[in-house]
């Protein structure tokens, strides 16, 4: 069985949606700005998807009771796979006590950041910079169950003499024309007097191996945004 690729959807990503992935992530549920629970939480939802709680609006006076029994609620109608806890901000107590309990509570996996991951919980880890294989990335989690962010966004690396830069690209418009098989991205290089260039991009090829070593090395999940990933999930029928 195919490593299982959660397309992380909006409300409105999902109303317009009129084909549903294979493997759908409810993202956008947030901690309430009305009471001590929280906001956002599906109306209806697919059996076996992904239900992302994320922090963008902060943890502060919520229950933690509350918040286990409406995820509780939610897990057992919905038959959800597993709950995501998408947190970026760092050293709250409070999310960790919250990821603690729910961990303890829910019927299903709950995983979080490495901060957050209480105990055996799964680690969710950030996107694998596209120049580096996945073996090394993961390796200081080793005995740990790890997800990954898919995000396969393209990076371009300028150096010159006096600096060297990495930005993140949109999109890029043109097939790139050579390949790393460790890293499984394509990428190019344009070189004037001043300045190297290098482009590295992910193609629908590409992330289909990348997804084949991730599970070799022993991942369990991986998540990605339908948007960028939705020409993905046409290429593989698995995700």
């Amino acid at each position: 069985m195919a490593i299982p690729c959660y397309l992380a959807m909006t409300a409105a990503e999902y109303a317009a949606c009129s084909v549903l992935p294979s493997h759908i992530g409810w993202m956008a549920c947030h901690f309430s700005l009305q009471n001590n629970g929280l906001s956002n939480l599906p109306q209806q939802l697919p059996a076996n998807a992904l239900l992302i709680l994320d922090d963008s609006i902060p943890m502060k006076n919520h229950s933690i009771d509350a918040i286990v029994s409406q995820l509780t609620d939610a897990a057992q109608e919905f038959q959800i796979d597993a709950v995501l806890l998408d947190f970026q901000r760092l050293g709250i107590a409070q999310e960790k006590e919250l990821a603690a309990g729910l961990g303890a509570a829910l019927p299903c996996p709950v995983a979080a950041p490495a901060e957050y991951a209480v105990g055996t919980m799964p680690i969710f880890l950030p996107p694998v910079p596209l120049n580096k294989p996945i073996r090394p990335y993961i390796s200081q989690h080793s005995g740990r169950e790890l997800w990954l962010d898919a995000a396969p966004t393209p990076i371009r690396f300028r150096i010159t003499s006096d600096y060297s830069i990495c930005e993140s690209l949109s999109s890029i418009d043109r097939a790139l024309p050579l390949a790393d098989t460790q890293a499984h991205c394509h990428y190019e290089i344009q070189l004037s007097d001043t300045c190297a260039t290098f482009t590295l991009g992910r193609s629908k090829e590409d992330f289909s191996q990348w997804l084949q070593d991730a599970e070799a090395l022993g991942i369990t999940r991986v998540v990605g945004l339908y948007q960028e990933l939705t020409d993905y999930d046409n290429e593989k029928a698995a995700l």
